[in-house]
């Protein structure tokens, strides 16, 4: 059980999780912040039921559940038996730890767009990407999304075997040769996020916490075995790894981090078009500074179309009451 709120105290938690059976053994991990400047760090714990149905009813009721403005987290802990001293230990499962790490208001969502819709071009693209909107629109208020296109390396390649391309491959060639022919070092080419542009650090960009980092995310867990093909080509080339960034994967902007982490707990491990669906918490800033966007509308045009937005939003919500 992670994610509990720091003000919990370790009889709480039993009194709160005694409702879904009798334990057989309890462990409290209470975390303290050393910096009162900063949150405070959630608390964990493990626990074990005399019935192993109880486990079940416990990760369902709990996993997602709000206290003290913290989602809890609740997931099925397997024993791992160490070699050197056959001692049984648990942890927490590496499946579970995108979900306790600091929450931002960016989401990646992993294999929620396949190699055959980014090959199609932009409207089949848009169209996965809009479903994906639309499903996190039923949960919360989206802000922005992004899918990451194919590189133009990967389109001048394909162009010496599929002529349907060749005119858009031909017209990335020196854009993309340019690239490849520029410094090989993120931080000769990117401006660091104070510069990427108003808005980048607008709510400020959370430290991780539970030892799971949010600022440097993971890379995506990709089924897609195309996609796989690309990124492990890019392994050992900088200037084609910061073309790639993304691939296969559909980022989404929202309104607050709390908006963010509910649709993350809904999301993460679902199944979306015969896939798993991984979620990843992403820096603002790292969003803005990637794709231009989450910017803060500077318009009168964008100001009007956030305002209207934002009606239509609110008479939906009144009409559904």
């Amino acid at each position: 059980l992670g994610n509990i709120p720091f003000t919990f105290t370790s009889e709480q938690v039993c009194e709160l999780v005694t409702s879904f059976g009798c334990l057989k053994a309890f462990k409290f991990l209470p975390r303290e912040s050393r910096d009162k400047a900063k949150a405070a760090a959630p608390s964990s714990a493990f626990l074990q039921f005399v019935d192993s149905d109880s486990t079940a009813m416990c990760a369902a009721g709990l996993s997602g559940l709000w206290l003290a403005n913290h989602a809890l987290v609740c997931v099925r802990a397997d024993p791992s038996l160490s070699s050197a001293t056959k001692h049984v230990s648990y942890s927490t499962p590496p499946h579970a730890k995108p979900l306790l790490a600091a929450p931002q208001r960016v989401l990646r969502i992993d294999n929620a767009i396949s190699f055959d819709t980014l090959l199609k071009g932009d409207a089949a693209v848009l169209d996965a990407e809009e479903d994906v909107r639309l499903g996190c629109e039923e949960m919360a208020h989206v802000c922005s999304a992004h899918t990451p296109r194919l590189p133009p390396w990967y389109q001048v390649a394909l162009a010496e075997t599929d002529p349907q391309i060749k005119s858009t491959a031909t017209a990335t060639t020196v854009a993309a040769d340019q690239e490849e022919s520029g410094p090989t070092s993120e931080t000769e080419t990117e401006k660091p996020a104070s510069q990427a542009g108003s808005g980048g650090e607008r709510d400020g960009d959370k430290p991780a916490v539970n030892g799971a980092g949010a600022g440097k995310a993971q890379g995506p867990r990709l089924e897609d075995p195309m996609l796989l093909r690309i990124h492990a080509a890019c392994a050992t080339n900088a200037a084609r790894q910061r073309q790639a960034y993304g691939l296969g994967s559909v980022f989404v902007e929202f309104v607050s981090e709390k908006s963010a982490q509910t649709v993350a707990m809904a999301m993460h491990l679902r199944e979306y078009d015969g896939k798993t669906v991984h979620v990843t918490f992403v820096p603002h800033s790292e969003y803005v500074s990637k794709f231009g966007k989450g910017l803060p509308p500077t318009t009168i045009q964008e100001k009007h179309a956030i305002s209207i937005a934002a009606h239509e939003r609110l008479a939906k919500l009144v009409k559904d009451e």
